[in-house]
Parts: C-alpha cells; structure tokens; sequence
C-alpha cells in the first residue's frame, strides 16, 4: 500500500540552537497525540544527523497527512471573501478542532489562514503547532496561567501586547483570532489598522473612507428607495419580528398620559411584553420607513 505524505523539513546549520532543536521536539510530542478529524494528523519524524550528511539534508523530517487543496489563505478572494454558505462550514470545522485542543488542556496560540489546511475533499485542517501551550494537566487537572506572548498581528488577541509581565487566561486568546478569521473569509480584508495599539500607527478617520472596503461601492445604495426598504425589511415579515413596543402603553397614553400609562383598559398593570404589530399601523410603519430611507438616500447623495 503507497501512502502520498506531506514532509516539513526544519534544517540543521551552523546556526541553528538547542532552544530550536527543544522546541521542534515539543512540537512533534504534542502533534502527535493530537488525534481529530480537522487536526492534520502526524504521522512519523526522522532525525538526520551528521553521520548521515554524504546522503541527506541535515534535519528533522516531519511527515504529516498531506492536505492537496491549499490552505484556507488561497481561498479568500482579497476584498470579497467566501460565501457564507463555505465560511460557514469552514468556520464549525475550525471551532470543533480548536475546541478539541482546550479539551486536551492546549491553547494552539497561532491561529491563521495560513495554519488551516484543505485537504482533497475542502475539509479544514489544523496545523502547525510549534507555538501550542500547555495550560492544565491532564492527570492531575492541575491549571496555570501562560506568560508567553507570541502570535502575529492582526490575528493575536490585543492583550498579549498589553501587560506584558502579567500571565493571561488561554482560551480567549484562541477565541480571538478565529473571530479575526471569520471576518477574513466574509470580507476578504483585515481590521489590523483599528487595532494598532499605537495612536500613531492606527487607522484615522481619513484613512478609514479610503480604504478599499469603504471605496467599494455598494450594490443595495444603487437600488431604487422602495426595493431596497423591501430588502432591508424583508427578514423582519418572515420572521414576525415587526413588533409594536408596548402596545397597551401607546393605547391609554391618549386618554390619560400621566395616571394610566402603566395600566390597560381594565386597569391591569402592563408587563411591558412586545405584541405584533397590526396590520394598519404595519402598512404606516413601513411607508414611514420608506419616507425615512428616501430622505437618508437623498441626504447621501447630496453630499
């Protein structure tokens, strides 16, 4: 049986540590025992020493499930993203992995498009794990807070570059980037400018307008007042979500607005409950919605 692997290569030369050496070792301990359907799976390491050097690349040699479709990087189209539909899958497969790894006590800390692999049959894969912590026991159940700040802008969470001699909690910090993620593969652009800790270096006002997500124009301010009102409204008649906010209140506000604006025709207090919308006043809503969105458009335009 012929199996097809991927092989990741960390090379030895004069200049490489026994610091780097210790963390490769981590990282092919922990990746190993790793085992889920959106984690790529290890398979062997070889280590090349120097005995060997006439035949072969001095290294460690890491031989992994190959994933033939990318990664999730090339699958974001810059300034559009993905479809909901695939961003949606994508992104339950990616939390089911990440929510493996805190079962397993692990905080994979460098979460990124480019560490989401896709195999032959576009299902999201884990990978790279050399910057992964440990942060509760097994065996003993034993917890600790991390003190090591690593991870690459724009997708490491903001307190690891705040309180830098202060440990920090672990999940959160995976939270954040998935969420960084996401909003990748629905935009196809990145927020890392708003995020600058710097006032010097973060993203102005002026900046923000000419930014080409802002520049792109929008295909709903194109449509006519009344199609785009009916779009925008379109959810709320599905869902039955035209409610009229205290109805009984605006009922006996016109009788007696200061006694009785807490009490119904029979003098029940009013539990303060949302009721649907009547029709008649749905109909003066909606066409108040409309007066409300040509005047918004017109005031857009203008400027």
């Amino acid at each position: 049986m012929h199996l097809v692997t991927a092989c990741k290569l960390i090379t030895f030369t004069p200049t490489t540590t026994p610091t780097t050496c210790k963390f490769t070792e981590k990282e092919i301990r922990i990746h190993s025992i790793l085992k889920h359907p959106h984690i790529l799976k290890f398979l062997n390491a070889i280590v090349v020493k120097t005995k060997h050097a006439h035949l072969y690349m001095l290294g460690i040699y890491m031989l992994m499930e190959l994933a033939g479709g990318s990664d999730l990087f090339d699958k974001i189209i810059p300034d559009v993203g993905i479809t909901d539909d695939v961003a949606h899958l994508y992104f339950n497969q990616l939390l089911s992995g990440m929510d493996y790894i805190h079962s397993q006590g692990m905080c994979h800390h460098n979460f990124k498009p480019k560490n989401l692999l896709l195999n032959a049959t576009s299902n999201l894969k884990i990978s790279d794990f050399g910057l992964l912590a440990v942060y509760k026991l097994k065996e003993s159940g034993c917890m600790h807070a991390l003190i090591e700040h690593c991870g690459r802008l724009p997708y490491v969470a903001p307190k690891m570059h705040l309180n830098l001699d202060k440990p920090y909690s672990t999940k959160p910090i995976d939270v954040w980037s998935i969420g960084i993620i996401l909003y990748a593969m629905l935009t196809g652009t990145l927020i890392c400018g708003l995020l600058t800790i710097d006032l010097q270096d973060r993203l102005t006002l002026t900046d923000a307008f000419q930014h080409p997500w802002c520049i792109h124009p929008s295909q709903l301010a194109s449509q006519m007042p009344s199609v785009l009102t009916e779009q925008l409204t379109v959810p709320l008649h599905a869902n039955g979500n035209m409610m009229l906010a205290a109805p009984d209140l605006h009922m006996s506000s016109c009788k007696d607005h200061n006694a009785n604006a807490n009490e119904d025709r029979e003098g029940n207090v009013d539990t303060n409950k949302d009721k649907p919308m009547p029709s008649t006043q749905l109909l003066q809503f909606t066409q108040s919605l409309m007066l409300f969105m040509c005047l918004l458009l017109y005031l857009l335009t203008s400027n």
